[in-house]
């Protein structure tokens, strides 16, 4: 039970409530992005991304009060990989934190790499597809669990 809800807390805004997606991030990462541009990403991620096609969450790591951590408290990290209408090679994850008092899990850190369909036939055509390949080699290279 736990599980599901930290994924739905966690695609809020791939649901596109991105004001309940913003109310869910820990202070600390509000601080590095106003609600506004937080907002204006989403949507400009959103329509750029098309709909969703596949989504596997490739693993859950949790770790409690971690070495070198920011913050004491529970920590879960979702390894994620994806398909959209526009988008064939996105990979990524995404940080949860819990305070030691507990409560709700809140959203420390996302990390999303990405290469739009437009840009890898772009890549492919003006390149080669083995530079679209190292490409995508080094964009997927910064998340865990991803299949190379």
């Amino acid at each position: 039970m736990q599980r599901k809800r930290l994924v739905a807390i966690s695609f809020r805004s791939i649901a596109k409530e991105y004001g309940r997606a913003y109310e869910m991030i820990t202070d600390t990462a509000k601080a590095s992005i106003p609600s506004n541009a937080f907002v204006e990403q989403s949507k400009h991620f959103h329509s750029q991304a098309g709909a969703v096609r596949e989504r596997r969450l490739l693993k859950f790591t949790w770790l409690k009060d971690p070495e070198n951590a920011a913050f004491p408290g529970v920590y879960a990290a979702v390894d994620i990989a994806a398909k959209f209408e526009n988008i064939d090679r996105y990979c990524g994850y995404i940080v949860l934190y819990q305070r030691p008092s507990g409560g709700n899990f809140r959203v420390m850190r996302v990390e999303s790499n990405f290469i739009d369909n437009s840009t890898a036939k772009s890549i492919e055509k003006t390149q080669s597809k083995l530079e679209l390949d190292r490409a995508w080699a080094e964009l997927s290279a910064n998340c865990p669990n991803f299949p190379s």
